[in-house]
């Protein structure tokens, strides 16, 4: 079973058994209500819960669940993790949060090359960055709407504008390594 990091909880609010829920991806916008999650202190030990409300709010957000209806109940999931089942992952409202684009193809949006494969993806502060594997090194592509033009999740793909100056920020680690020795 494969399992997706949505959060932790920090706290309760109120006597109904809201909870607060911190640590969210920030892909992460809004959860269907009736998604089923998984909650526990780790991916082997979990109890399914449904989702009575999910509220974002910047950098938290308000979860209800339909099972926890008192203040007590809330409190025995304070401090555990959230986690959704790839299957359920069509009840997060966010493309970009469903599809794991690591392993896909980056082009060149103008001629149509294959510049490398996306191996990582970072959360920075300003904005996200993927990290692109190439013949040459390893590439950070931020993902901003000036440089990523086309997400094709069929064909696995993401064409990229290669603005002024992005293929400088290309790690070629094998030559700096020599450049130091």
């Amino acid at each position: 079973m494969s399992l997706k990091y949505l959060g932790r909880i920090t706290g309760i609010r109120g006597f109904n058994g809201e909870l607060f829920v911190d640590d969210i991806p920030k892909k992460l916008k809004k959860i269907k209500n009736d998604t089923v999650l998984k909650i526990g202190f780790s991916e082997n030990f979990c109890k399914d819960y449904i989702i009575r409300s999910w509220k974002r709010q910047k950098d938290t957000a308000i979860l209800q669940l339909k099972e926890v209806t008192s203040d007590n109940l809330a409190k025995e999931l304070k401090e555990m993790a959230i986690y959704s089942e790839e299957k359920n992952l069509n009840d997060i409202e966010n493309s970009d949060f469903l599809s794991d684009f690591i392993g896909f193809s980056v082009l060149d949006v103008d001629t149509k090359e294959v510049i490398g494969k996306i191996i990582e993806e970072w959360e920075m502060p300003a904005n996200d960055v993927w990290l692109v594997q190439t013949p040459k090194g390893n590439l950070p592509i931020p993902i901003i709407d000036q440089v990523i033009k086309i997400r094709d999740i069929e064909s696995k793909t993401i064409e990229i504008f290669v603005m002024p100056g992005l293929m400088d920020l290309l790690n070629n680690t094998e030559e700096e390594n020599e450049e130091i020795e």
